[in-house]
């Protein structure tokens, strides 16, 4: 559309290579109000219309009145000069046809689709979003079954070490079995040649000596089976209350009162108050009196064993010291194997106490003293204070020296 100004005058025509085009003049008559415009087209449509077809109009009403472009329209001004108009004439072309074919055709289709364009736009996102959190999810389940694999493979390792460990263990305590049990038989052995020897001879004085000897080796061979069998199940006893102090001090006297350990200066240092737990007076006797004659005979003359008996936290703490040579450190993981000795002993003492201080839910350590000047045991065992108003005296029926 081709605004002219407001004050825009006739001018005279002259003809020639022109475009002409009628304004009718508002308020005027028709034959009396045509207004010819005399404009030059050549240097117009190329700026109206690059490349297509012109659609050029005169505006119906003078530019103060002409509504103002839409968004989709293009604006341009131009000066137009001719002979008869001595005064260039500024005019004002409003394109309101923008768009060019394609894009008239992608808005109307647009236009018609919008909707399925929306949904088709949802759903592709909704897909793209999906798409990204299905990929996450087996990315996430592929780690997972890698992690599961692994943990499956630890385990299954673990369960291998475990079994290897248990027949080391075992093969262990078969060696310690066969060779413990052998040296009683063969002084039995021996001892049944010299009564086989005496009788044949005819002597029948040292008969009854041969045969105490014989039974003194029944008599060792027995009490290691009856050991290995307390090792394999320490809990067949029923466990009742018991009061540890009782149990401490009536094993310490026990050990104070013989005469083999007269040099041995012993000190034992009880609560005044009373330390009950749940188990058995007799096997935890035997822990107390283990701990103790190790200490006594695993030093020279003259030497100190300390007794301490105190709480810590919801537990009992028994603790044995010596000032002896102290335990190698090679010996230290293995203290507690059955049969394992660092001084020709059975082996079976410590190793039994680690099986009645754990059917008791405790724990038993073995450490040097810190002034390296001796060995420390310690033994803690959680408290029953439900038990405590039902404690039972230390009643210790048995008392085995082992070593």
């Amino acid at each position: 559309m081709l605004v002219p100004p407001s004050d825009f005058a006739r001018p005279a025509t002259s003809g020639g290579n022109v475009w002409a085009s009628q304004w009718p003049v508002a308020g005027g008559p028709p034959e009396n109000g045509i207004l010819e415009t005399l404009l030059d087209v050549s240097e117009l449509l190329p700026i109206i219309a690059p490349g297509s077809e012109s659609k050029l109009k005169i505006a119906q009403e003078p530019t103060p009145r002409v509504p103002p472009p839409s968004a989709d329209s293009m604006v341009a001004s131009v000066s137009i000069r001719d002979e008869h108009w001595t005064t260039p004439i500024h005019w004002t072309l409003i394109r309101t046809e923008n768009q060019t074919q394609l894009i008239s055709s992608v808005a109307n289709l647009a236009a018609h689709y919008r909707t399925t364009i929306i949904l088709n736009f949802v759903v592709m996102s909704l897909t793209l979003v999906l798409g990204i959190l299905a990929f996450g999810q087996v990315r996430r389940s592929a780690l997972l079954e890698a992690e599961n694999r692994h943990q499956a493979r630890v385990r299954e390792l673990e369960r291998q070490v475990l079994h290897t460990e248990r027949l080391a263990s075992v093969g262990r305590l078969a060696a310690g079995l066969a060779h413990e049990i052998n040296n009683p038989l063969e002084g039995i052995g021996n001892y049944l040649s010299l009564l086989e020897e005496d009788l044949r001879d005819g002597r029948t004085d040292g008969c009854l000596d041969l045969t105490a000897g014989v039974r003194e080796g029944l008599n060792r061979a027995a009490g290691i089976t009856r050991q290995v069998l307390a090792l394999s199940d320490p809990g067949r006893s029923p466990k009742t209350a018991v009061s540890v102090k009782a149990v401490v001090k009536e094993t310490f006297d026990f050990v104070r009162s013989n005469p083999a350990f007269r040099h041995v200066r012993m000190e034992l240092r009880v609560p005044d108050a009373d330390l009950v737990i749940l188990g058995n007076a007799i096997t935890l006797g035997q822990v107390v009196l283990n701990l103790i004659l190790n200490a006594c005979e695993y030093q020279d003359q003259g030497g100190q064993v300390e007794v301490v008996l105190d709480r810590e936290d919801a537990k009992a703490r028994l603790r044995v010291s010596d000032r002896g040579p102290g335990i190698p450190e090679e010996a230290l993981p293995r203290i507690f194997e059955p049969f394992f000795s660092t001084r020709g002993s059975t082996g079976l003492g410590l190793s039994l106490c680690h099986s009645i201080v754990s059917d008791h839910a405790g724990q038993v350590t073995a450490a040097n003293r810190t002034d390296g000047r001796g060995a420390v045991f310690t033994v803690e065992i959680p408290l029953s204070e439900a038990a405590a108003g039902a404690a039972e005296p230390a009643a210790i029926k048995e008392k085995e020296l082992t070593n």
